[in-house]
């Protein structure tokens, strides 16, 4: 969409998943920390391990280039390792326009 990222996850763990997006101009840089990647509060609910749940992260800018990066917070408290939130990392384009479906 035009002002929403939409990443899926899997999570080999039950609890949470976590997904934040900063443009290009303002991301953190190297390696993002589990605080960077829920800053945004972003998440859904993950009931059953290895479960993949889509995130939406919203209010973002129309045609704009995102750093992305998501956590997985498990039900004891526990946070994906780092080389874990790295594997999430992407770039994401935001569309121009909303798109249409027909």
């Amino acid at each position: 969409g035009r002002n929403m990222i939409v990443p899926v996850i899997k999570s080999t763990l039950s609890g949470q998943v976590f997904c934040s997006a900063y443009t290009v101009a303002v991301a953190p840089s190297g390696v993002w920390s589990a605080t960077e990647a829920s800053a945004q509060n972003m998440y859904s609910l993950v009931v059953i391990e290895n479960q993949s749940v889509a995130v939406e992260i919203t209010g973002l800018l129309p045609s704009t280039e995102y750093q992305v990066a998501c956590v997985a917070e498990g039900d004891g408290g526990a946070s994906s390792p780092s080389e874990d939130i790295q594997g999430t990392l992407r770039l994401w384009q935001t569309d121009r326009v909303d798109p249409t479906i027909s």
